[in-house]
């Protein structure tokens, strides 16, 4: 039987990217198929070798296809059920900050993400990736656009900025003045090869996927100035983290500090590290 990976999604991108950028980094090291379905129809899978999700509403699907085809499961992100429920647990590091025992819980260092291992030459291009409203960070309208504005006033070469579903529509509406071009409308591949070309990324600090899709893409990364709700959250303390070990730079000091710029390879670590114990 040929080695086939089922992705179960819950239409979310963010989760959907994160199974695909897995899939396709075990796609690049074995000869496989890679079918992706919605959570609600588990059962139109072809008995895959292997099955991965992500999102809360998956677990339980992922569970009940993992005892039908008789595969290996794998869930991404700290899950909602006990890790003994699923072969491989993959997991940002800061889920589980008291650190965990279990030898099938494998950490990253933040989110998989769907950027090629070997990056094209960078072009002259800057691109801001706006997000939205978060219980950890407010949201103040003004302050991002004067950001935005300033970036692509001071940035040399071409920007492009985008946004994601929790942008609010009066922020949305803003940026239509710069080259902007909605979430809704680009295709899978568009935010990698985008990301990979782009010489520096600005990202706002609501998404942790965002930043470390920046960060894995090699540019040189940014995050913008927001106001902290909840200072003891993991997401708040990984941000002010990745500033502090001089990985991105923030808004206020991007005058006078170069960040590092060493791209992750994650979805590829975790391959590497799961494909030993998987059947094919």
């Amino acid at each position: 039987m040929s080695f086939r990976i089922g992705i179960l999604t819950d239409g979310k991108p963010g989760h959907e990217n994160q199974s695909y950028a897995l899939a396709e980094a075990i796609q690049r090291r074995l000869t496989c198929e890679i079918t992706c379905v919605s959570y609600k129809d588990w059962k139109n899978l072809e008995q895959p070798s292997l099955i991965i999700s992500a999102g809360h509403k998956t677990h339980l699907p992922l569970i009940r296809a993992r005892h039908h085809f008789k595969a290996k499961v794998a869930v991404l992100m700290k899950p909602s059920l006990p890790a003994s429920f699923f072969d491989f647990v993959i997991a940002p590091r800061h889920d589980f900050p008291k650190g965990a025992k279990a030898k099938n819980i494998f950490f990253t260092e933040g989110m998989l993400c769907r950027l090629p291992e070997e990056l094209p030459k960078k072009s002259n291009q800057t691109m801001i990736l706006i997000g939205g409203p978060s219980k950890h960070f407010s949201w103040n309208h003004q302050k991002i656009m004067a950001q935005v504005e300033m970036i692509t006033t001071e940035e040399k070469g071409e920007c492009l900025i985008t946004n994601s579903r929790r942008t609010p529509s009066e922020t949305t509406k803003a940026l239509n003045k710069y080259p902007f071009l909605p979430w809704e409308i680009t295709p899978r591949e568009w935010l990698p090869e985008q990301l990979a070309k782009s010489k520096s990324v600005w990202v706002t600090r609501d998404s942790m996927s965002m930043i470390y899709e920046a960060l894995s893409s090699g540019a040189e990364v940014g995050l913008l100035d927001g106001t902290i709700l909840r200072k003891e959250t993991r997401i708040t303390q990984s941000t002010e983290s990745l500033i502090q070990s001089g990985r991105v730079k923030s808004f206020s000091n991007r005058q006078d500090f170069q960040p590092k710029i060493e791209p992750f390879h994650e979805a590829a670590k975790i391959a590497d590290e799961i494909i030993p114990f998987s059947s094919y």
